[in-house]
């Protein structure tokens, strides 16, 4: 999850997500209910510079 955490990402619970995303069959019948939820916020992309992004992420 630090990979993930550095590139963004935080941690939500699988309830929080909206029930169109629970409904989709990629969530409702692929993802395991122990599968990790996570979101980013787009805004958040631009805080950081191409470098950033590389070091981070490692593209």
């Amino acid at each position: 999850m630090d990979y993930f955490r550095g590139c963004g990402y935080e941690r939500i619970e699988r309830e929080t997500l909206p029930e169109t995303i629970r409904q989709a069959k990629e969530v409702a019948r692929l993802c395991p209910a122990s599968a990790t939820c996570t979101r980013k916020h787009l805004s958040t992309a631009d805080t950081h510079s191409a470098e950033e992004w590389e070091a981070y992420c490692g593209t």
